[in-house]
């Protein structure tokens, strides 16, 4: 069966499943599930405490999906902006929260289980090293967390929390799909004895991909060691990634038009191997009072072709995260204390044939936060941190040592059963990384770092089967750092710089529905307006790049009967200018929306899906950039398809 052949099946059998959603809207006994928290405070808390714009993604919406990485299901559920620079939706995929467009990927924090995957330069962390069958849940906080997290979480931080490791399980999976797509997981868990349980997995995936000279290999592995008992528990991790990856390069209009698939560089490429090891621990003082020790270690080893030079990378990364927590019982409800520090040591080294770069990059932070119920329906939060920052140059001889200061102040505000209300003022910061400071105008020595102040304000509706949200926000931005592609650089007048805008301000609001119509329905929609402005010469008035000004996703989940359910998203991402484009010179890119849809088997321990993304052949870019006549983009794909097939025991 031949694609085409596959997507007429998908539609033949999704259509009569939509029309019956449609109709079904009358027998409500099933309730939407309420989690528990960690983003928004860095301890497990009911939403309810949390005063932010904390969206959760459970592993059962992700598996309803079909999604085959963490960007689709990202960009279907969670109502943000995608932007892709390769093509494939894993390696090369950045998230813009809050309108930071092209800036958004050191201005938003991805975490897995609390640790950082971002970098201390301009690549992006990335979003799919970690399988989708780990994942447990995906909470996304959006707005400012600089004040518990520190650098690069102006926009917003994702956390991504793996399955825990209880009980004996097995996991099979293995899919099939468009472009010689191939993917195979297995993953069994094992206790050892009452108190010691272990997990190994591996991913081993294989594609062409959409356009010429884009293939990718990728093979990963995972040993997991969990241990608890009354008074202790912790776990070592140890990762290992190897991912060879080919880079079709930009196209031009014209060559989009002739053929969106070929690729711009043919010979270029870029493989890593990335290693990681994870000791982290809880010691349990007493009933009230914890103890938490974190110790990670990152090496990342990267070769490859860019420009027709060869090139290689060194990225090692150490961090240590000691945290205290403590929570008593007070007239109200109880107060909850964190306390601790984020320790991270950098070396990162590169070669790209014209120059090498050695550098060393080191922060130093603390942070405390209190949460305090002042009566028995209002609560606030108060959170601080202190950063210091110290970066040497080794190949130029720089030095930069900086340090400031942030502060949260929130409030929580239960008005009844179903009411819910928050205001929060949040300072956030980001530190100039080495890629930036290496690329200035020859008048400069350095950025200065960014610093933003946030204002958000929101309400909450929720009962058994509906849950309303409604927020607004204000951010002011100083010293924003972007690239300007007309500064005059260090190549020379014009050439392009990085540099730092006095002032630029974002407002914006967001409405979000979830409904759980009935037993077999789920409908959900986000909607996402951002108001982002340049608002100091020379730039004054404009809109920032890539921040499209509306975004918004709806979904739908249906079952319809024991064994078969349906999943459906549309995505629509507005205007925008494109990337470099802070003068808003060139025409705006038109919005568009895409469609994905997956229908889904299960049947005991067995599950069969086909998942079909851009559903309508939607013909639009992934990213786009530069100005005429040097605009550029990078084509997304058309329809695809995967079928997969999952054993789980």
């Amino acid at each position: 069966m031949d694609e085409s052949q596959l997507k007429s099946l998908f539609l033949t059998l999704a259509g009569p499943a939509l029309l019956l959603a449609g109709t079904a809207l009358a027998d409500q006994t099933e309730s939407i599930v309420e989690h528990m928290v960690v983003t928004g405070a860095r301890l497990p808390q009911s939403p309810e405490q949390v005063p932010a714009d904390i969206q959760v993604i459970d592993a059962e919406m992700i598996a309803d999906s079909g999604a085959q990485t963490l960007a689709q299901v990202l960009n279907g559920l969670a109502g943000i902006q995608i932007q892709d620079n390769i093509g494939n939706m894993r390696r090369g995929v950045s998230i813009s929260l809050r309108g930071f467009g092209e800036n958004g990927v050191n201005n938003v924090l991805v975490l897995v289980n609390g640790h950082k995957l971002n970098n201390p330069s301009l690549a992006g962390p990335d979003l799919s090293v970690v399988p989708l069958r780990d994942i447990e849940r995906i909470e996304i906080l959006h707005g400012s967390a600089s004040s518990l997290y520190g650098d690069q979480a102006s926009g917003g931080v994702i956390n991504i929390i793996t399955r825990q490791v209880n009980e004996q399980a097995l996991l099979l999976s293995a899919a099939r799909g468009s472009d010689d797509l191939e993917r195979y997981y297995a993953s069994i868990d094992q206790r050892l004895g009452e108190q010691f349980a272990v997990r190994a997995a591996v991913d081993v995936e294989h594609a062409d991909n959409y356009r010429d000279n884009n293939n990718s290999d990728r093979e990963r592995g995972l040993l997991h060691l969990n241990f608890h008992n009354g008074w202790f528990s912790g776990f070592a991790e140890w990762q290992q990634d190897d991912d060879r990856l080919r880079l079709p390069g930009a196209l031009s209009e014209s060559q989009i038009r002739d053929d969106r698939r070929q690729a711009g560089t043919p010979g270029q490429y870029s493989n890593r191997e990335t290693t990681l090891q994870r000791l982290a621990g809880r010691f349990v003082m007493n009933d009230r009072q914890q103890l938490h020790l974190d110790l990670a270690q990152r090496e990342e080893e990267g070769s490859g072709e860019i420009f027709g030079s060869m090139f290689t990378t060194l990225t090692e990364v150490r961090t240590l995260q000691p945290k205290w927590t403590g929570q008593w019982p007070l007239t109200h409800g109880e107060l909850l204390l964190t306390a601790g520090a984020d320790i991270e040591r950098t070396e990162y080294q590169s070669d790209y044939g014209f120059g090498a770069t050695s550098f060393s990059q080191d922060t130093d932070d603390l942070y405390a936060q209190i949460s305090a119920p002042l009566s028995k329906d209002f609560r606030t939060v108060i959170a601080g941190r202190r950063s210091e920052f110290s970066l040497s140059d080794q190949q130029g001889g720089q030095a930069i040592d900086d340090q400031l200061s942030v502060f949260r102040l929130g409030f929580n505000y239960q008005l009844d059963a179903h009411w819910r209300s928050y205001l929060r003022f949040d300072q956030g910061f980001r530190w100039p990384n080495a890629d930036e400071n290496g690329f200035i105008p020859a008048s400069l020595t350095s950025l200065t770092p960014q610093e933003s102040e946030t204002v958000d304000f929101g309400v909450e509706y929720q009962q058994q089967h509906l849950r309303l949200t409604l927020g607004l926000f204000s951010m002011d931005v100083e010293n924003e750092i972007v690239f300007d592609p007309l500064a005059d650089g260090p190549w020379g007048p014009g050439t392009g710089a990085n540099i730092n805008l006095p002032a630029s301000e974002r407002q914006g609001a967001n409405v979000s529905v979830r409904w759980q119509a009935t037993d077999a329905l789920d409908l959900h929609w986000h909607y996402r307006h951002t108001d982002a402005e340049l608002s100091s010469a020379p730039f004054a008035g404009n809109e920032v790049p890539l921040a499209a000004e509306r975004v918004s996703n709806a979904v739908i989940r249906y079952a319809f009967s024991e064994q078969w359910s349906l999943y459906a998203d549309a995505v629509y991402t507005g205007p925008r200018y494109r990337a470099g484009d802070n003068s808003n010179v060139s025409e705006l890119l038109g919005g568009y929306t895409v469609f994905n849809a997956s229908l889904r088997w299960q049947l005991r321990n067995w599950q069969w899906q086909l998942r079909v993304n851009n559903l309508s052949d939607k013909r639009y870019n992934g990213y786009s950039g530069g100005l005429s006549p040097f605009a550029f983009a990078y084509p997304a794909a058309l329809a695809q398809y995967a079928l997969s097939v999952e054993y789980r025991q």
